[in-house]
């Protein structure tokens, strides 16, 4: 479901049903509500980027501003309009019966306008995922052609089974189904962060890792799917901050092994990750930025419990 849908729904939800009598509040928090609207769509009117949306705006805050809206049994119906209205500039779109000019006469409820036609978001028609699969499957049918042997390369397929997953229930086959739409969504939003990487090698590695991780794909076992978006959670935190550490400082193994293994297995190196003289301490200053000016501060956490001795 796209965000103009999802907060339609929101401000339908909100509506009184037709016939029902409205509850009437409190006057001055109707107007005190009305106020924050107003000053919310100013601001945020003049950020549109359609020079149309823009100008579609005014006549409509008009409309709700007129005296014959401010009666007690209207001030309610206006403020719902208005909610609508900033919710729509939030996605940078004019929707839903701001599309057109306000009528002359009375509006009408809520409930009696057409419901939005779900449209998906741009997340959801984004075909990366498919693509990455296409183009690995095309290479390595191009090498077995070639005879190059691509036993011990990852295959697209589940990496905790070696031939094919087995068949899961039909709770997990629903939480597949939401996992792959939640790494849809994280593959989406990682590749704009992995172009601003500040070095190369950063950028390869974080382009490996995303088509790694893109191998795992719908035919695959919910626990394989679990491990992925783990990954790639992590891989978009990360990539946020500019700066690829942990399993990210190397190219992806054949084998996703679970992040909680992975923890034990930096906890079994008899140093904490804090300790200055950790050896992944100096590949961790030299993978941060350098600042254009001054220094950057830096704070050691750790989980010891620290008992302050008195006396």
């Amino acid at each position: 479901m796209s965000n103009a849908t999802s907060l339609h729904s929101f401000a339908f939800q909100f509506s009184p049903k037709v016939g029902e009598n409205v509850r009437v509040r409190n006057a001055d928090a109707l107007d005190n509500e009305f106020r924050y609207y107003s000053k919310l769509i100013e601001d945020l009117t003049v950020l549109l980027t359609k020079k149309e949306d823009r100008e579609a705006v005014p006549p409509w805050v008009q409309k709700l501003s007129t005296a014959a809206y401010s009666v007690m049994y209207l001030r309610d119906k206006r403020n719902r309009y208005m909610l609508m209205l900033c919710l729509s500039l939030t996605i940078d779109s004019i929707e839903g019966p701001f599309i057109v000019s306000p009528p002359a006469g009375v509006l009408v409820d809520l409930l009696r306008l057409p419901p939005p036609i779900p449209v998906p978001a741009d997340w959801e028609l984004d075909t990366t995922w498919e693509e990455e699969i296409e183009q690995y499957r095309k290479l390595e049918k191009e090498q077995k052609e070639k005879g190059v042997d691509t036993k011990n390369k990852p295959r697209v397929q589940c990496p905790f089974h070696r031939k094919v997953c087995p068949r899961d229930a039909p709770t997990d086959r629903k939480i597949g189904v939401i996992l792959d739409k939640q790494f849809r969504f994280l593959l989406y939003i990682s590749r704009p962060y992995a172009a601003l990487l500040f070095r190369s090698a950063d950028k390869i590695r974080a382009a490996k890792w995303i088509q790694r991780l893109c191998l795992i794909d719908t035919e695959s076992c919910a626990i394989a799917k679990g491990v992925r978006n783990d990954y790639t959670m992590v891989l978009v935190g990360y990539l946020t901050n500019r700066c690829l550490i942990g399993p990210f400082q190397e190219f992806p193994m054949e084998k996703l092994i679970p992040l909680p293994e992975i923890a034990k297995m930096y906890a079994k190196e008899g140093q904490p990750v804090t300790d200055p003289n950790h050896p992944r301490t100096a590949q961790f200053f030299q993978d941060m930025p350098t600042p254009a000016e001054g220094a950057f501060a830096l704070i050691a956490c750790t989980g010891d419990l620290y008992e302050p001795k008195y006396g």
